[in-house]
């Protein structure tokens, strides 16, 4: 099988959905599936992640450059011609790499995978172009004007007609689309209004040996937080039940420390100082994604914070690593979604983000576990750690494309 995959920002680049990417491009590639990505250009001032893994994928990346100078009406005719706001000429350069890509060796099947939702757009034309079967991942909501109770605003009245245009046509046009979890499913189909079969990929999970630190309990949180990320969330529930107690049992201010690995955010920090917490919390700034790894493995506790969202729809990445890493979970998410659906499972330990009481009981019971040695009662459970191991995600991605090509070929 050869696979054309449209992920448009891509490792090394230093983003979540690269690294989502990085990761399903390296296990089709040791499954041996021939794939080939197609991403946008790297640029000087985009953040890179030096992890060793991405060097393999180097080789079978196609980056496609955004043409220089403004050539305005060119642009302008262009984002006509692919119905678009904008990346048309972008677009234009990409359909015509893969045709040439495609007369020397044929793709069987194109994938693609937003962030960006402009990565459809790509697949859509470039199936059409090739008559080829097109399977379209959406890890995320489909486009930022989109996301619950974010933070961002991002484009004018004009763009959000044309992303929700092709929110729309994507879902009713692609052979197979794909969501890491069912709640995003169901997400789409609400702010569409376009109900579709749909597959559940979730996410790969990765782990590394790491050395736990003695002497010590170690609580990390990996990824972005508090300004840092769109739907600002806070960790201040967490800090509040760690200060009370702490209060209650003085030893514990030597023996916790908290470490934040990823973007510094300041006001996370100043929570902290101001509930007396200073001396117990680290951050270690933005890290590359294998040391994040590592520091997942040497937390005794791994501690997930969620937006204030209704309904938690997403499938954090971060979540998965720390369940391959068999680290117990501390989810601070809403009352209705996915990881409270998860924590039917032993290892996930669900609190309200801003119930301080329920989250200081969690954490009390925790540490005390680990404190008498029995961590390997509170890790995850085998049959969640199997869900996301790269051979099961694998074969459920392969199955998605298999079914794909057979219904083609049954259509004549």
């Amino acid at each position: 099988m050869r696979v054309l995959c449209i992920s448009p920002v891509f490792v090394p680049v230093a983003d979540s959905e690269a690294l989502c990417s990085g990761k399903v491009v390296r296990a089709l590639s040791a499954r041996g599936v021939d794939t080939t990505v197609l991403a946008f250009e790297l640029k000087s001032d985009v953040s890179l992640d030096h992890s060793r893994m991405w060097d393999s994928l180097k080789e079978t990346t196609v980056r496609v450059p955004a043409p220089q100078g403004k050539q305005t009406l060119r642009a302008g005719l262009l984002s006509l011609r692919y119905r678009t706001a904008s990346y048309g000429r972008w677009l234009d350069s990409a359909v015509d790499e893969v045709v040439r890509l495609h007369a020397n060796k044929p793709f069987d099947l194109v994938y693609s995978r937003s962030l960006p939702m402009i990565a459809h757009v790509a697949a859509y034309w470039i199936s059409r172009r090739l008559a080829l079967p097109w399977v379209a991942n959406i890890n995320d909501p489909w486009d930022w004007h989109l996301f619950p109770e974010s933070s961002y605003s991002e484009g004018n009245a004009l763009q959000r007609i044309v992303s929700n245009y092709w929110l729309r046509k994507t879902l009713r046009t692609a052979d197979l689309v794909t969501y890491p979890s069912d709640r995003l499913w169901r997400f789409h189909e609400r702010v569409s209004g376009v109900r579709h079969a749909a597959g559940v990929i979730p996410h790969i999970g990765v782990s590394r040996d790491s050395e736990m630190e003695p002497a010590k309990i170690v609580v990390v949180h990996a990824g972005k937080i508090g300004k840092n990320e769109a739907t600002m969330r806070s960790a201040s529930g967490f800090f509040r039940a760690l200060s009370e107690l702490i209060a209650k049992d003085p030893s514990l201010r030597e023996i916790v420390k908290v470490v934040f690995v990823g973007p510094t955010d300041e006001g996370t920090n100043l929570t902290a100082s101001r509930l007396g917490l200073a001396k117990n919390v680290v951050s270690t700034g933005s890290v590359a994604y294998e040391d994040s790894l590592k520091y997942i493995g040497s937390a005794n506790i791994c501690l997930l914070v969620e937006g204030a969202i209704r309904e938690g729809i997403y499938l954090p990445s971060k979540f998965v690593d720390y369940v391959a890493c068999q680290k117990p979970v501390l989810a601070l998410s809403p009352r209705e979604g996915t990881i409270t659906d998860l924590a039917s499972f032993d290892g996930v330990y669900r609190a309200n983000p801003a119930n301080d009481a329920a989250i200081e009981e969690i954490l009390a019971r925790l540490i005390a576990s680990i404190r008498n040695n029995e961590s390997s009662k509170i890790a995850p459970a085998a049959e969640l750690r199997a869900r996301f191991q790269e051979s099961t995600v694998t074969d459920r991605l392969v199955n998605g494309f298999d079914g794909v090509l057979e219904r083609r070929r049954k259509a004549g």
